[in-house]
Order: structure tokens, then sequence, then C-alpha cells
């Protein structure tokens, strides 16, 4: 469907001596922003429809990787995993990984080998990145998992159902070795999920 943008994606900084916010990098042809990370001297920025990677003192981009749909970003060993979906868009994998120099991708996971909906946030602990699986664009249809990618051997493992009360999970907090979860449920109310990884590992 057309959209148009009458505002353009910003990226800005917020001086926290001065008070003073600048905007830094304007980015064209974006809906929206959803993530930014910091890794190495870099920003990487999700942004609709790609990743773009930013230098941190100069804000020069300095690679850009096509990613539809893409929604969070986590870093580890130089690795960039995102989290993707889209509404009305049916995606034939939710799971990427970039290398971090280049944003050159390194393995995309179908919906058999990967995650089988769309995702959104993710936490990296201890060698594995926990993501949160909602199908949060189909409405009435959400659900409510969190999947485990082990980061060393890069194979996408097992995943926890959080039940009724947990589908549509959004966002996600590190509490010690306790995930906890934000959910969304069909959009009419929330709840909070708890996690622990020790017993997921």
């Amino acid at each position: 469907f057309p959209v148009t943008i009458e505002t353009p994606v910003t990226v800005g900084s917020y001086d926290l001596a001065t008070h003073v916010y600048q905007t830094v990098n304007t980015i064209t042809g974006a809906r929206f922003a959803s993530d930014m990370i910091i890794h190495n001297g870099s920003y990487y920025v999700a942004a609709d429809s790609k990743i773009i990677k930013f230098d941190l003192n100069t804000h020069m981009p300095l690679a850009e990787a096509n990613c539809i749909g893409v929604r969070n970003l986590a870093v580890h060993n130089n690795m960039i995993i995102a989290t993707r979906g889209e509404y009305l868009v049916n995606l034939d994998s939710h799971l990427q990984i970039f290398n971090a120099d280049d944003l050159s991708l390194i393995l995309s996971y179908n919906t058999t080998d990967g995650p089988q909906y769309p995702t959104q946030n993710l936490i990296v602990h201890n060698g594995i990145a926990y993501i949160a699986i909602n199908n949060a664009y189909d409405f009435g249809n959400e659900v409510g998992r969190i999947g485990q990618l082990d980061l060393n051997t890069l194979a996408y493992g097992n995943e926890i159902d959080l039940g009724e009360d947990g589908k549509n999970p959004d966002n996600m907090v590190l509490f010690g070795n306790d995930i906890i979860t934000v959910n969304n449920l069909d959009w009419t109310g929330s709840s909070i999920s708890r996690i622990s990884t020790l017993e997921l590992s």
C-alpha cells in the first residue's frame, strides 16, 4: 500500500552536559526506525527495510543491508542479529545474521530452521540470543514464544511457549539470569512474563 513519508527518519544526539539535542543524520525512504545499537565505534540503525551502519564520530554511512521488516538488532562476536516482521507481508525468514564490518549476510533462517512467525525484541546472554516471537502483524493470530539461537554454533534451538496469557511479547529486559517480557496479548491488554535462562540452558 502506498505510504507518503512527510517527516523523514532522523538520528539525533543529546549532550548531557549542555542539554543540547541535535540531528546528526537523516534517513530518507524509511517510514520509521525501530532500533539502534552501538558497536566498535559505529552505530547500526534498523530503518524499516534496511540496516545502516554509521561512523559514531563522523556520522558518515559505512555500510547498508536490505532487510525488509527489520525490527530489532543485537550484536555478538562481530555479528549483527536482526529480527523481522512486517504487516501484510509474508517473509521467508524472520531471523537473519549479518557481518558487523560490511553488513554482508551471514545466515538467513527459513521458517523451518528458524522462527516460524515474525519476531520482535531479542536479548543476548551467555552466548544465546533469546528472541521474542509474536506474529504481531497477523491480528487475532498472535503467538507468545521465546526462541533460542546458539551464537557459538549458529543453531536455532528450542522455543518456550509463554501460554495464552503471554501472547505477543514485544519488549524484553534482562534481570540477572532472568528475562522479563512485556506481552501485548491481542492489543486490548498486556501481561508480564518472567523466564529463567538457567532453566532454559
